[in-house]
């Protein structure tokens, strides 16, 4: 028996000092799914207040077999994809252009410190009288949701860059393009690729606003429709797969971030 059992533990102890990441990540989920579990059968607060594992895992048997969760998935999905993409396409190049010229950040600096400071949740009427319930006002506030986290991000890597390197590509006859190209692009990166990972959190927390307060489809539709009829296991399912989204957004963004972490640049000279 114990040499039936030494692979097993084996691969355990290779697994946590390879992947020890991941592995400790694992073992903390289980661990609370474990205890989630033996509190809700043990009585220490009731089922229909926060469900349990097993009865988010039957809900979620039965409306993905049945195909009724699909349409939310698909909805959420398409606000959060439009948006987010919009902010990106918008967001990088203007935070870069702000960083870069010193006049576009005057002209841009109060302008978005204003907007910013804004709740988009007090928005979000406003969005929908304008746009209607549909994607359109969805992807709307998802895009301001992200916005400001990626251009504020962009433009305080551009800031960042040593100015000795750019001294260094001028003094060479560098023109301020190829100072951008060659210098401050690549060093921005990272800063980019932050703002990116900061941005999607958010643009998650967007679809849930819009979807709670004006939607008729979506995850956080299903989420607030289930609550009023107090099913909690769906409600925490709806939860559950915007958790696992984000975990999966989050944990890809972040593989990316850390292939061009060594075009960081120094922050304390």
């Amino acid at each position: 028996m114990a040499l039936r059992s030494a692979p097993p533990i084996q691969w355990v102890v290779r697994l946590r000092g390879t992947k020890e990441r991941v592995f400790y990540g694992v073992v903390g989920f289980v661990g609370l799914t474990v205890a989630w579990e033996i509190a809700t059968n043990t009585g220490i607060f009731r089922k229909s207040l926060l469900s349990s594992p097993t009865a988010i895992w039957k809900a979620a048997l039965t409306d993905f077999g049945n195909g009724t969760i699909w349409p939310h998935i698909g909805a959420s999905t398409g606000e959060f994809v439009i948006g987010f993409l919009v902010s990106l396409a918008i967001g990088i190049p203007l935070g870069l252009a702000i960083g870069w010229f010193r006049r576009v950040d005057y002209f841009f600096n109060g302008l978005l410190a204003g907007l910013n400071a804004t709740p988009n949740v007090a928005l979000i009427p406003l969005i929908a009288l304008i746009a209607g319930i549909g994607l359109e006002s969805k992807a709307i506030v998802v895009f301001l949701s992200a916005f400001f986290a990626v251009v504020v991000t962009t433009f305080t890597g551009v800031q960042s860059i040593a100015r000795r390197h750019l001294e260094i590509t001028r003094s060479f006859g560098g023109s301020r393009w190829l100072a951008f190209r060659t210098v401050a692009l690549p060093s921005t990166i990272p800063f980019i690729l932050s703002g990116i990972r900061i941005g999607a959190g958010r643009a998650l927390v967007g679809v849930v606003s819009a979807e709670f307060l004006s939607a008729n489809v979506g995850i956080g539709y299903y989420i607030g429709f289930f609550g009023v009829f107090l099913d909690t296991a769906r409600v925490m399912l709806g939860i559950v797969l915007f958790g696992i989204f984000g975990v999966v957004l989050g944990e890809v963004i972040r593989v990316v971030e850390h292939r061009y972490d060594v075009w960081r640049p120094e922050l304390h000279r």
